[in-house]
């Protein structure tokens, strides 16, 4: 369960605001950096650098809901 709060952290991260792997792991619990990354990227397949900041935002850090998740939400 805290893997995937990490994870859903990970990708809404904004590193260019200071946002760290480290931080958001700490935040979830994680106080060893090294076990963590080695539990991340054995269940997500990559390392957890590689998924801060990886959903797509705006100038004033608004994420980006794609067109596939605007009908999972009923929107348009």
């Amino acid at each position: 369960m805290r893997l995937a709060h990490t994870h859903t952290d990970l990708k809404a991260a904004a590193p260019h605001e200071g946002a760290t792997v480290t931080g958001i792991a700490m935040r979830w619990g994680f106080t060893h950096p090294g076990r963590f990354s080695a539990l991340y990227k054995n269940a997500y397949g990559l390392p957890p650098s590689a998924t801060l900041g990886a959903e797509p935002s705006d100038s004033h850090g608004r994420q980006h809901i794609s067109d596939a998740g605007r009908r999972k939400q009923g929107q348009r």
